[in-house]
């Protein structure tokens, strides 16, 4: 499964977002206007120098200016491993030499060039390179260095995956100021700042360097021609063809290049730049959508035959995937569409091989395979050979050093197992309520259960490819053992966006930003009648998904109307008696107790406090079959009440449920005048009639009516001198939060907005961060995110605007009091948590 095109920024996003944050400086205060827009507009000339202090370094000197000497001694330095990389000054000078190149010898879209007319003279053909450094040192190695008889065309895909990008394009734009005619580079798809944000290239830069010199690269990555043409015979691009009839080369030639990857082909000249960097091809006729979404398109052998006919070429050359073969090369379309793939292993996980073209004089061409030693075996094998002049030795060890790399190894099985994990989880999470629909469809029981078969084509669908049922079940471990069907309701809560912390204060973000909804009731010090009327209006003990629906939107309780269905769906699936759609009053309210669990925070006087309230809860619901058998039998005695909560019956209800309702009786027993609220006295009287023995024992002391006294204040939160029934349930209600999920569910939908609109927010930032060095004010921070929430809506916001500001709290910042938001985005991660079976 490839890379997907919905990681990318959304132009129906990200330009409302901007046009928001624009309206919003508009409106600001005169003061506050001028430093906003003065940051907002701030630019600077990225060409200038900036003054870089000198370190340690004791690799190839650079002069004046970049010649085929220190392009070779660089080679030789990063094949010895004298040189990890380059300082900040070298690679800035290089990279402002190279952007003024380009600029001054721009000649359109099209690069058209010939094989060297030299005898032996060739022109060899690389593809994806991902940052894997060790690849193109062992191309040179092999097939020798950039140079006018020896030249080289890249087809995009430098940066990206591997961390070693920076490297390979310094290198190879050192070549290219040494010799212009030596080395050519066209634009892939991750020459882009949406993808170089996503994939790492910017975290590489950032790393090395800076802002400044990851601009650098932007600008120059603008500058780079979309298509190669060889003697007018043979197209080079990096994605693939059109989804438009008739495109000709003049057409390609005028586009306007020079800007970021179009979002979407809104444009017939958008379609031309956006085809190129992201089409793929296909066996059948025709186009079809692409697996890789969001506008992608697959061309068939027809269009192929079509646009290479109208532009009197013979083959299209393009890269842009690992080949289906796991060869370096895969030929397609009658032979006239042909994909390379340079990255061997790529990512150290595949097991690919990579493979280069090499064109000599007439246009014969051969195909090298290759798999490529690590960097420390390219450094071992090169300080080896500079002690030694035999070339036959040479040729020797190299032979032996791939021949290495190509025996078995012990494969790293479970990291391309988790890759692929990864990756589903990547796209179910972005689709959830579309596999769920799928999978309901086929549950004809309605029991949450489907067969393994159904489950495996919704999660193709979704993918775009078909699944093995090795992956889709077995290795999402999606089975349950007893039934041998999908749980799909259980098993798609395992697919959620997962927030690494990145800092101390981000552990309090997920209680914090959910957790009012209880608060918001609690501190109302409602009557049990005035409580239950609330949800109940009808006082028939069960709660309608339109009571609770009209409800919360009265209490404003602070969520947002994607939580405040989520929380329906959840509660109401949640409680054991829920017949068409209508649940238990009592176990209802159990259940919001469990949403501000995490939030409550008793004032202990004393350390013997903490101890006893869970003591004494036991003690409350040590008879709570009892007291629940009551309450589902009110019009019997005891006796009778328990005699007809059979045993059937009782195991058919959770635990939890009969704690709820078992609380629920024993506040009516204890509210002696019936009016919905215990005073302290009635409290602590209740208290004293049960057996404390074992509460005492477990205490060290006698419980005494100072102690019960006490424990009745801390537990009344509102202050009011009596307990309410949600203070009640809130101190003796005891759950395992790992079996319900609703707040967990509410933050996995914050999580996965946040996620799926990630490059968008991001590109927003970026019209803040003018140094490009991933870091914003707290103010500008929270405008993107209101930005965000207006541009949704409120029926598709994952947050209100108090969780916005709940949510900027919670987050680090650096020491100039901004917020690195780079690394706020980078804490979310699609993950597949397997449940036990």
């Amino acid at each position: 499964m490839h890379q997907s095109r919905h990681t990318s920024v959304r132009s129906d996003v990200y330009l409302p977002i901007l046009k928001h944050i624009k309206s919003m400086h508009q409106t600001e205060t005169p003061e506050k206007e001028a430093v906003q827009k003065k940051r907002f507009s701030q630019s600077f000339d990225e060409s200038k120098l900036q003054n870089y202090p000198e370190t340690e370094y004791n690799g190839p000197k650079l002069g004046k200016q970049v010649t085929t000497k220190f392009a070779n001694e660089l080679l030789d330095a990063y094949k010895s491993g004298q040189v990890k990389h380059l300082p900040a000054d070298y690679a800035q000078r290089i990279l402002v030499d190279m952007l003024n190149w380009y600029r001054m010898n721009d000649k359109g879209a099209i690069n058209h060039v010939d094989v060297p007319p030299y005898e032996n003279g060739s022109l060899i053909v690389v593809g994806d390179l991902h940052g894997q450094l060790n690849d193109l040192l062992w191309i040179l190695y092999k097939f020798g260095p950039p140079s006018s008889r020896n030249v080289y065309v890249f087809n995009g895909d430098i940066a990206d995956r591997g961390m070693d990008a920076t490297n390979i394009y310094l290198l190879l734009f050192s070549f290219k100021l040494a010799d212009p005619t030596s080395v050519i580079i066209n634009r892939g798809n991750h020459e882009s700042e949406d993808m170089n944000e996503t994939y790492g290239f910017a975290r590489e830069v950032r790393t090395k360097y800076d802002g400044h010199i990851y601009n650098l690269f932007q600008l120059i990555f603008w500058e780079l021609p979309l298509v190669v043409v060889i003697e007018k015979r043979v197209v080079i691009v990096h994605g693939g063809l059109f989804r438009y009839d008739g495109v000709t080369l003049d057409v390609i030639n005028k586009v306007n290049r020079k800007r970021m990857c179009p979002a979407s082909p809104d444009s017939f000249e958008d379609s031309i730049v956006f085809d190129l960097l992201w089409s793929d091809p296909q066996n059948k006729n025709g186009r079809d959508v692409s697996t890789r979404g969001a506008d992608c398109i697959r061309f068939g052998p027809d269009v192929t035959s079509a646009f290479l006919d109208l532009n009197k070429l013979e083959v299209c050359i393009r890269s842009h995937q690992v080949p289906s073969t796991l060869k370096g090369i895969e030929t397609l379309h009658n032979g006239r569409c042909v994909t390379l793939f340079s990255a061997s292993n790529y990512c150290q996980t595949t097991g690919n091989t990579g493979a280069i073209l090499i064109f000599t004089k007439g246009l014969h061409f051969e195909v090298k395979e290759y798999m490529a030693p690590s960097l420390e075996s390219i450094h071992a094998l090169a300080n080896n050979t500079n002690m030694v002049t035999n070339k036959v030795i040479d040729a020797a060890l190299s032979c032996e050093v791939e021949k290495e790399t190509r025996l078995p190894k012990k494969r790293t099985s479970e990291k391309m197992l988790n890759d692929i994990v990864v990756k589903i989880a990547d796209i179910v999470c972005d689709q959830k309520q579309a596999l769920w629909l799928h999978c309901y469809k086929y549950d004809t029981a309605k029991n949450g259960m489907v067969d393994p078969e159904p489950w495996t084509e919704g999660l193709s669908e979704l993918v775009g490819i078909k699944i093995p049922r090795l992956f889709s079940v077995w290795l999402l471990k999606a089975i349950d053992k007893k039934t041998g069907k999908v749980p799909y309701n259980d098993v798609l809560k395992r697919f959620h966006i997962g927030f690494d912390i990145v800092g101390q204060s981000h552990k309090n973000m997920q209680r914090e930003c959910i957790a009012h909804i209880f608060d918001t009731m609690i501190k109302r010090d409602l009557s049990l009648k005035e409580l239950l009327m609330i949800f109940d209006r009808n006082l028939d003990g069960v709660v309608s998904y339109a009571e609770l629906d009209e409800a919360i939107r009265k209490l404003n309780v602070g969520l947002s109307n994607p939580q405040i269905k989520i929380l329906m769906r959840t509660i109401l699936s949640s409680c054991i008696d829920n017949q068409g759609g209508k649940a238990d009053i009592v176990e209802f309210l159990s259940k919001l107790k469990v949403i501000y669990a995490d939030s409550t925070r008793y004032k202990v006087k004393e350390e013997w406090m903490e101890a006893a309230l869970p003591a004494i809860g036991r003690v409350i619901l040590s008879d709570r079959t009892e007291a629940a058998a009551r309450y589902y039998n009110p019009n019997y005695d005891t006796s009778t009440a328990i005699a007809n909560m059979s045993k059937d019956d009782a195991s058919r209800r959770r635990s939890s449920a009969i704690r709820a309702v078992a609380l629920f009786q024993k506040f009516q027993d204890y509210d002696k005048v019936g009016g919905g609220l215990l005073s302290y006295s009635d409290f602590a009287e209740a208290i004293k009639q049960l057996d404390l023995s074992k509460a005492e024992q477990e205490l060290g002391f006698q419980i005494t009516d100072h102690h019960l006294f006490e424990i009745a204040h801390m537990i009344d939160v509102t202050n009011t001198n009596k307990i309410n029934y949600l203070e009640f349930l809130q101190a003796f209600y005891v759950v395992d939060h790992n079996k319900y999920s609703v707040v967990n569910e509410m933050w996995d939908h914050i999580c996965s907005t946040l996620y799926r609109h990630r490059s968008s927010l991001r590109h927003a930032f970026h019209s803040y961060d003018t140094n490009h060095n991933g870091s914003v004010y707290i103010h500008e921070f929270k405008e993107v995110l209101y930005a965000l929430y207006d541009t949704l809506g409120y029926t598709e916001a994952p947050f209100t605007f108090e969780q916005t500001e709940i949510l900027v709290e919670c987050i680090d910042t650096n020491d100039d009091g901004m917020i690195m938001y780079n690394d706020f985005l980078e804490s979310f991660h699609p993950q597949y948590t397997i449940g036990d079976q």
